[in-house]
């Protein structure tokens, strides 16, 4: 019965900033208003909605306000590269073995002169 993740959604304290980056991403905006933000992840199947809101600063854990989008593996060796060329920073964090071998997590790092360690 259920195929996969519709919709995920997370809080923002900057709406337009936060547009700017998923834009970065090559997301494509399916529908904005002046509080809230969708992008297809993969149109017609799955989105990430983005809530302007206040209540954003509580303390980090990965139960909360994560996201993690699929590459091609193949795209792992690039992925540095890539998102260096639209002024973002990756973060080391750690590793995942699953079925297909060894993944790498990336984790972009949203607060690039705040925090995380450049790889």
């Amino acid at each position: 019965m259920i195929k996969g993740l519709y919709e995920a959604h997370l809080p923002v304290s900057n709406l337009v900033n936060s547009i700017k980056f998923y834009k970065k991403l090559d997301l494509e905006m399916a529908y904005q208003n002046d509080k809230v933000a969708f992008f297809w992840l993969e149109k017609g199947k799955s989105w990430l909605g983005l809530w302007e809101t206040n209540q954003v600063e509580i303390p980090y854990h990965p139960s909360i306000r994560h996201v993690a989008l699929q590459i091609d593996i193949d795209d792992m060796t690039s992925a540095k590269d890539w998102l260096n060329r639209k002024g973002m920073a990756m973060v080391k964090w750690f590793l995942v073995y699953g079925i297909w071998g060894k993944i790498y997590k990336i984790i972009v790092d949203l607060n690039r002169n705040k925090k995380g360690v450049n790889i």
